[in-house]
């Protein structure tokens, strides 16, 4: 029997610290066979999934560095797609947790950056769903989702989920609106911060014509996001543009009328009568 075929033999009866140290024991010095890569990357799989099935972000974290060093090509998407779907629970697990722990699930992130997940499939949706759950609209979403690239949303992830009879919002929205929700906060920090600049509206505007295109596909609270964006740089006529298909729909809410009386704010007497109606 070869040794590859032993070690394999090993962890897949359970044996894991004797298949490890065998490996691990053939492994240095010789990181540039591929077989033996292989093998000790599935030995690192199994790792992986008792540590997320006993809830041990710390452990994750130590053999996702590890699976990091081995150097595994990235066309080896059985495993990283396989990897995808035990990363996600830990991330969805942590999303519970009564404090979330967003940094580490940031730590997570930057650590499977350089995974070779098939692009687009339902495992690398799973990253996605997982992430929003945690990150929703934190700053680090941004980051986050371009990296994951929205391209790579499948046609399911575009269409709505239906969950107990109930229908929900599509994947593929739910991701567009945290990406304007996020923009616009963001936005407003460094604008509150003094930081709000050229490079901020030149941002925006190259922003904008995507936000536009979401917005047709998914109409809604993106126009809502959309006109927020448009009147951050004072692009007043695109925003009432944005915002009046939807202001329609929610005209009884009196958050749609300050906004219009914003739009408005250059004709005091239309801002005025915006501002009446929400009282």
């Amino acid at each position: 029997m070869n040794a590859i075929k032993e070690i394999t033999n090993l962890r897949k009866a359970g044996k894991l610290t004797e298949a490890w140290q065998k490996a691990n024991g053939m492994i240095t010095g010789n990181r540039k066979d591929p077989a033996l890569v292989n093998t000790m990357a599935w030995i690192y799989y199994d790792y992986l999934k008792a540590a997320v099935s006993k809830n041990k972000p710390d452990n994750v974290i130590k053999i996702l560095t590890k699976i990091n060093e081995l150097g595994i090509p990235s066309d080896q998407h059985l495993f990283f797609d396989t990897c995808a779907w035990q990363i996600g629970k830990l991330i969805f697990a942590l999303a519970k947790r009564p404090e979330k722990e967003i940094f580490t699930a940031y730590r997570v992130f930057l650590l499977i950056k350089n995974f070779g997940f098939t692009k687009p499939s339902a495992a690398y949706s799973f990253i996605l769903k997982a992430w929003l759950k945690i990150f929703n609209a934190h700053r680090y979403f941004i980051e986050f989702a371009d990296w994951w690239g929205f391209e790579n949303l499948t046609e399911d992830d575009k269409k709505a989920e239906i969950y107990r009879d109930i229908k929900l919002m599509p994947l593929a929205e739910h991701a567009f609106l945290n990406y304007a929700k996020t923009t616009y906060n963001q936005s407003v920090t460094e604008r509150h911060q003094g930081k709000g600049n050229e490079v901020e509206q030149l941002a925006l505007n190259n922003y904008l014509p995507t936000l536009e295109k979401q917005a047709k596909q998914y109409p809604g609270f993106l126009n809502y996001y959309l006109a927020l964006l448009y009147l951050k740089i004072n692009r007043n006529p695109e925003a009432y543009r944005a915002i009046l298909p939807f202001a329609v729909v929610k005209q009884n809410q009196f958050w749609i009328w300050e906004l219009l009386a914003r739009i408005f704010e250059a004709d005091p007497h239309k801002a005025l009568n915006c501002y009446c109606t929400a009282l």
